[in-house]
C-alpha cells in the first residue's frame, strides 16, 4: 500500500520511486494499491482504479474513465465556442474576443479528429509593446501543458506590436490533436518581462471520426494528446 508517495522528496526521489513501483508491479503474484492526487503518476501505473469522495466509493473502473470523471468535477464540458471581453483601460494590450469554428466555418468547440479547425482572435495594442507576441497553449484535463505556440513563430523572430487594434487566424490542421477534452490559455505577452493579457481555460473537444485504424490499434482509446501521422518509409535491404 502505497500512500501519496511523491508528496515529498526531490525529483530524484520521485523518478526513483515510480521506477521501483513499475518494477514491481510488472513482478508476478504483486498487487499495488497506489493512494494519490498526482493524475499523470496514476494514468502511468495504474490499469484500474477507485474513486473515493467523502469516504465512500464513488466509482470504480478504468483509470481513464476514472480520472476523467475526477476532473470532471471541476472543468465541465461546454459547447461555447464565442468569448468576448470588456476593454480595460489598466491594460496595455488586451484580448477582445476569441471565436473557434470548425471546417465548415460554423462557430463549434467541438470538432472532429480529420477536420481542421480556426481560431479568431482580436485585440487590441493600447501603446507600442516591444517583443511581444500572443500565445496559445494547449492544457490536457489534468493540466499539463503539452503544446505552445506564438504567433511569431512564421517569423522566427519575436517582433513589436504597435498601437491598433488586430485580428489574428490560427487554422489548427486536422489529425493535430487525438480525441478527447482539451483546454486553451492565450496571452499576450513580452517573454520575460510582463504578461499583459492571458485568458484560461477555454474548452475545445475533439471527437472521434470511427474511422481512424488507430483506434482498433488501442481497443477505442487514443494513446497521448498529438495525433498527427508522421511518414514513415521501409525498404527491404537484403
Amino acid at each position: 500500500v502505497v500512500d501519496e508517495v511523491l508528496a515529498v522528496g526531490d525529483a530524484d526521489f520521485q523518478k526513483k520511486c515510480l521506477g521501483k513501483m513499475d518494477e514491481v508491479m510488472k513482478s508476478y503474484g504483486r498487487t499495488i494499491l497506489f493512494v494519490s492526487h498526482n493524475m499523470a503518476a496514476i494514468q502511468n501505473l495504474c490499469k484500474r482504479c477507485i474513486l473515493l469522495e467523502e469516504g465512500k466509493i464513488k466509482m470504480i473502473g478504468e483509470t481513464e474513465d476514472v480520472v476523467r470523471e475526477y476532473l470532471g468535477k471541476n472543468k465541465k464540458e461546454s459547447s461555447q465556442a464565442i468569448f468576448e471581453y470588456s476593454e480595460n483601460k489598466n491594460k496595455k494590450a488586451q484580448i477582445l474576443s476569441i471565436k473557434i469554428k470548425n471546417s465548415k466555418d460554423n462557430i463549434s468547440s467541438s470538432i472532429f479528429i480529420d477536420e481542421s479547425w480556426k481560431i479568431i482572435i482580436k485585440y487590441k495594442i493600447k501603446e507600442d509593446c516591444l517583443k511581444t507576441f500572443i500565445t496559445l497553449q494547449f492544457f490536457s484535463v489534468d493540466d499539463v501543458m503539452f503544446y505552445l505556440t506564438t504567433d511569431n513563430d512564421n517569423a522566427n523572430n519575436i517582433l513589436n506590436k504597435k498601437i491598433g487594434k488586430y485580428k489574428t487566424i490560427l487554422t489548427i490542421p486536422k489529425l493535430f490533436l487525438n480525441p478527447g477534452n482539451y483546454y486553451l490559455r492565450f496571452t499576450i505577452q513580452s517573454p520575460g518581462v510582463k504578461v499583459y493579457d492571458e485568458i484560461n481555460n477555454i474548452p475545445i473537444r475533439i471527437k472521434s471520426n470511427n474511422k481512424d485504424i488507430r483506434e482498433k490499434y488501442f481497443k477505442g482509446k487514443y494513446v497521448g494528446y498529438i495525433s498527427t501521422i508522421l511518414e514513415w518509409n521501409t525498404n527491404k535491404i537484403n
